[in-house]
């Protein structure tokens, strides 16, 4: 069985590399736009910042589901230390 761990370097790595990406096409995308006034290069236009979008929207909230799940580990480490002080 494969499991798919994605770890918060991982991530923040894959999140940076998109985003690298996207800066390198953004020049050429706006050039597209400059020279094709027609629909087509405004959808293709809008479509490279909603696919962008999406990417660093999922990369967001992958990256608030690992940091809660971390929040929540800390908070049972401290718990069960607690508890420990007590017995």
């Amino acid at each position: 069985m494969i499991t798919n761990i994605m770890t918060l370097d991982t991530l923040n790595e894959v999140t940076v590399k998109k985003t690298q990406d996207i800066c390198k096409e953004l020049p050429d995308k706006i050039a597209y736009l400059k020279n094709h006034h027609t629909i087509e290069a405004l959808r293709n236009v809008h479509d490279f910042f909603t696919k962008a979008q999406m990417h660093i929207n999922k990369a967001a909230r992958l990256l608030l589901v690992e940091n809660a799940k971390e929040e929540i580990r800390l908070q049972e480490l401290e718990h069960s230390r607690s508890s420990c002080n007590i017995l």
